[in-house]
């Protein structure tokens, strides 16, 4: 039996390689390559550049040395230190980051804009008590996956008796102290070696977007803070077993489910993994975690529902179907946007259905049928779509995070301005352009290490969270 189990791990080890492989090396390839970059209007159109291979070449044999010079360094200063002295480096780096993150706050004063000013409204209005949001026409009774993040602020207003939104910026910088200090515990799982701890706290100290997205009022600093944790301590309950840290799992889960509905990714991928060791090993601790994983989310979206119901007196409706996404995922959008992103669709059809979610549902898998039967039967060529989808979405080193924060409180100061749009604005970008390609090169060469040492199933993890990622961005 255990040559059975080792077969089909080893089998899994291999397909999630050969497409971690594939994926990296398109990505790596093309980030060498070409960049994108991204209109400010937050209307989803990017622009293609070819980059300069000299600029490429040059910052990778900087990185190359620099991460020599400190393997040499720290190879050299193998001195025991006592347990505290191990945290002062990521604490300082944590504070230093937290610290640059209420500047950015502060200084730059954005304000929310588009999905990020709708969900707050919808705040507002459920502070007064008026349920109404929840009915089909509302915007959280159509969008109700953003219920959850609409709960968590209306938890954070009331906790602060406030209703002011730097406070939630405030509190997506309080967010990065607990990613940083959780994505040096997951780099330590993997080596305690001093080196990679200093090249992660460097690469994240120069994590730009991290900054700018505190100032974007939504989920997604929240949503990947409880993903880091999770990861981490999934890792560490695999190597330890200790039941004990089911709870914390599932508050992650819950948290990050309901900050960014795409969490999901990180829930399956971990799913995967402890079904196969729950499987492998016979282990009944692992199924109660998985089981705990998959049903704390579900609950907690049950119990909240039935709450605000019970408070508006009445029962939600579907709202949007999610195939919606899906359907719009797959439109061409010409010149104007990027292929398969947000143009508006999902609305055009809900409310053309006088918000039914049925009848919604049905024009969106009518209109995913016909599409699918144009990829393949030619009319449409599937690959010039996601390919261009896939770039746009994996090869803008910004993240949108300019775009996102465009809208800013009182106007913008000339430092500001050229910061988003001046001279400074296309150095950073340039920058964000080698760190990206470092990023994903430095992934690929992973992947490759990983084969070449045999690391077990576990040390997989990471890989089965982008392929999720890479998998949901194609599709919605």
């Amino acid at each position: 039996m255990q040559k059975v189990n080792d077969i089909i791990e080893k089998s899994m080890i291999y397909m999630v390689s050969v497409i971690g492989l594939g994926m990296m090396l398109y990505l790596t390839y093309y980030c060498f390559r070409y960049s994108y970059s991204m209109e400010l209007e937050y209307n989803q159109h990017v622009f293609e550049y070819v980059d300069s291979l000299l600029f490429h070449v040059l910052g990778l044999v900087s990185t190359i040395v620099i991460i020599w010079l400190i393997y040499l360094v720290t190879n050299k200063s193998q001195a025991a230190v006592t347990s505290w002295k191990r945290y002062l480096p990521v604490t300082m780096l944590a504070v230093a980051m937290f610290g640059l993150s209420l500047a950015w706050i502060f200084g730059v004063k954005n304000s929310p804009a588009n999905d990020q000013g709708w969900v707050l409204d919808m705040v507002y209005e459920l502070q007064k008590g008026n349920y109404d949001v929840f009915l089909p026409y509302g915007f959280l009774g159509a969008v109700q996956h953003l219920i959850g993040i609409a709960t968590i602020f209306l938890g954070i207003f009331n906790l602060f008796h406030s209703t002011n939104y730097q406070i939630i910026q405030v509190v997506n910088a309080l967010c990065i102290l607990a990613f940083v200090f959780a994505g040096w515990a997951f780099v330590k799982k993997f080596s305690d070696k001093k080196c990679l701890k200093v090249v992660y706290g460097v690469f994240i100290f120069l994590c730009f977007p991290l900054y700018v997205y505190t100032a974007f009022v939504y989920g997604e600093i929240i949503s990947i803070t409880a993903g880091m944790i999770m990861v981490w301590l999934i890792w560490h309950y695999l190597q330890s077993e200790k039941l004990i840290l089911v709870l914390p799992i599932c508050i992650c889960a819950i948290l990050g489910t309901m900050s960014r509905s795409n969490f999901l990714i990180l829930s399956i991928a971990s799913g995967i993994v402890l079904a196969w060791y729950a499987i492998s090993k016979k282990s009944w601790k692992h199924a109660v975690v998985l089981v705990c994983l998959i049903a704390a989310p579900l609950l907690q979206e049950k119990v909240m529902i039935s709450a605000y119901e019970n408070a508006a007196g009445f029962e939600m409706e579907s709202g949007m179907p999610k195939n919606l996404w899906i359907a719009m995922g797959m439109q061409e959008n010409g010149d104007e946007e990027a292929n398969g992103w947000y143009n508006g669709y999902i609305y055009q059809i809900y409310n053309g259905a006088e918000q039914n979610g049925e009848v919604s549902k049905e024009l969106a898998n009518a209109y995913i049928r016909d599409r699918a039967t144009m990829f393949k039967n030619g009319t449409a060529d599937w690959k010039a779509f996601y390919k261009e989808k896939f770039l746009t979405q994996w090869n803008e080193s910004t993240y949108e995070c300019f775009c996102a924060t465009d809208r800013v409180e009182s106007g913008k100061t000339p430092l500001v301005e050229n910061v988003y749009t001046g001279p400074i604005h296309r150095t950073i970008e340039a920058f964000l352009n080698q760190y990206q390609l470092i990023i994903y090169l430095g992934f690929l060469l992973y992947i490759v290490f990983s084969l070449l040492k045999k690391v077990p199933f576990i040390n997989y993890l990471p890989l089965i969270y982008v392929i999720g990622g890479v998998l949901f961005s194609l599709l919605w």
